[in-house]
């Protein structure tokens, strides 16, 4: 065997096993940090469900096997203070992903504030430097809106 052989033999053998899982995540096209848009919260008034716009940086990331999403809200003038929240995903398909998240949410009825779990349910496409995707709220047995879109760019 020449020389040339066992060196190149020996650099395969040295090489690092990537598992087909992490190759995928790290070669995800939504690596990388986000300006989006998207449905920050839902208003009832006599029965009108309007969403309420809000804007986010989320910058996503591989980590093992898992890809995970850091999400920045913008503060609504005059609104509550909104924190950032980190969401992790198992299993990466291609250019989507889909995270579950738990909350609380703050209702006010006729005056009467309440708080109730929410369900909340983050879908993630990039498309070069387009971000889609939706969120969708449920609490408990009860869809609040169904999924609604959001969108974003890529920050260079």
């Amino acid at each position: 065997m020449s020389l040339r052989r066992l060196a190149l033999l020996g650099a395969l053998a040295a090489a690092p096993f990537v598992s087909p899982s992490v190759a995928q995540a790290q070669a995800s096209p939504l690596v990388g940090t986000w300006a989006m848009e998207y449905p920050a919260g839902i208003r009832n008034e006599n029965g009108a469900v309007t969403p309420m716009p809000g804007r986010a940086t989320v910058t996503f990331s591989v980590q093992g096997d898992s890809i995970i999403a850091e999400l920045v809200p913008e503060n609504a003038p005059g609104g509550p203070a909104r924190r950032p929240s980190r969401l992790a995903a198992p299993k990466v398909t291609g250019n989507r992903v889909t995270f579950t998240q738990q909350s609380q949410a703050r209702m006010n009825l006729n005056g009467e504030e309440t708080v109730s779990t929410i369900q909340l349910t983050w879908v993630f496409v990039a498309d070069g430097d387009a971000l889609s995707g939706s969120l969708d709220r449920k609490m408990g047995e009860m869809e609040a809106t169904g999924p609604l879109a959001l969108s974003g760019t890529r920050q260079k």
